[in-house]
């Protein structure tokens, strides 16, 4: 993984170290294929091991917003990595995030609607943090008000 990202791609690299490779500029948006494709290459889970805070900033604003798989969003919303402005393409905005993680999100906050902490939903740190922080109030709030 860290050579990947360190070095310019080789034309002998399998697809997905050229992939990982493209994940230095911070330009690069991936698709939702290729975010589930990454994932698939962490063997479908996220741990403090293959946890790459840039990785796991491009899966977040993978593009179109809003096809990541379900257990791709339970992994991103569980990883305890903090995922600041300098993980995320620059060209991106917060909502991408925020759509990209949302039916996870809003599944943990109807079954758990009773936590008055935020923090219960997801263990994401740095800014992706305070991203999902203010999206997780209003919800939070539109839940209270339903019931």
């Amino acid at each position: 993984l860290d050579v990947a990202l360190s070095q310019r791609p080789h034309s002998m690299w399998p697809r997905e170290m050229k992939l990982l490779s493209r994940l230095q500029n911070r330009n690069t948006v991936l698709t939702s294929e290729e975010a589930v494709e990454l994932f698939g290459i962490m063997g479908d889970e996220i741990t403090s091991e293959n946890a790459n805070a840039r990785v796991l900033g491009a899966m977040l604003q993978s593009s179109p917003p809003g096809l990541l798989p379900r257990r791709l969003q339970q992994q991103l919303l569980n990883t305890q990595t903090i995922v600041n402005p300098e993980d995320l393409c620059r060209d991106v905005d917060d909502e991408t995030i925020v759509k990209n993680v949302s039916e996870e999100l809003l599944h943990r906050m109807r079954v758990n609607h009773v936590s008055p902490y935020i923090s219960d939903f997801f263990s994401l740190r740095g800014h992706v943090e305070a991203v999902l922080s203010k999206y997780a109030v209003l919800v939070r709030d539109a839940l209270h008000r339903e019931s």
